[in-house]
């Protein structure tokens, strides 16, 4: 079974009872033994081969040249022969309809102990730089800036929280609660301040639509005076089509999440 919005390249040879999730990217040269599950937004690099009856959870990638023999827990970063936790992978470009995957810097220090985050490509983008780069406009852009774009397509987009926002006047006029749908929103708008600032050449779309919103969840409330941070980070990319999954933080902690897929138009 192969799930919706999944691509797959030449050349992959995929077992028996092999079970695919959603939105995952297969390059050249894979091979996927019987009864395997993997699950959404699993990126898998050119000439990988992974083993029989193990589990990839969702938002897994996997280097190009590498052998699986180990099940991978969600969103974890294996490489090598045979694959190991021990380096990061992320999701690579996709030129004339070829997959494909490549490191970036979140390689471990071998011997420090010290995991190394990939390099920041634009240490901040402010506001004015946000209105050239998106076309959103007051009252539905939903970031001030965006800081840290790194090298691996993620970034921080902030979202200082005021009351005189509209949402306010009817949610709720007795007790102010930032509607949840608007962070969502916002993860959508952050991620398309780091996919277009992030590749050369990509200029100010038309439009930006939403694809899908999967696994969201709210877990504490967000009043006036609260600082947003939306924590963002590539999973998924096929030509003008992103997606990313995103923490929403306030003061450290999670108040939402979700897995948000975008469409760039131009």
């Amino acid at each position: 079974m192969i799930g919706e919005g999944t691509k797959i390249d030449n050349q992959v040879q995929i077992g028996h009872n092999v079970t695919i999730g959603r939105h995952c990217l297969l390059a050249a040269q894979i091979g996927l033994a019987g009864s395997l599950t993997i699950g959404d937004n699993v990126a898998l690099g050119a000439k990988v081969g992974i083993n029989n009856h193990l589990k990839i959870g969702d938002g897994a990638q996997v280097t190009a040249m590498s052998g699986v023999k180990d099940d991978i827990p969600p969103n974890g970063r294996w490489g090598g022969y045979f694959a190991k936790a021990d380096q990061a992978v992320v999701q690579g470009d996709h030129c004339s309809g070829a997959a494909g995957a490549r490191w970036h810097g979140r390689s471990e220090r071998r011997g420090a102990g010290v995991m190394e985050e990939a390099p920041v490509r634009f240490e901040l983008v402010d506001i004015n730089e946000i209105l050239k780069t998106l076309p959103h406009r007051y009252p539905m852009l939903l970031i001030d800036r965006v800081i840290k774009i790194r090298t691996d397509y993620s970034g921080i987009g902030i979202k200082n929280v005021t009351f005189n926002e509209p949402p306010f006047l009817g949610h709720f006029p007795d007790r102010p609660v930032y509607p949840g749908v608007m962070m969502i929103e916002a993860m959508a708008q952050t991620a398309g301040v780091i996919g277009i600032k992030s590749v050369e050449g990509t200029e100010k779309p038309r439009a930006v639509y939403f694809l899908t919103i999967d696994k969201c969840k709210f877990r504490k409330p967000v009043m006036p005076g609260d600082t947003i941070e939306y924590h963002m980070r590539s999973i998924g990319r096929r030509k003008a089509m992103w997606w990313f999954h995103g923490d929403a933080k306030v003061n450290g902690s999670v108040v939402a999440e979700a897995d948000v897929g975008a469409m760039l138009t131009d």
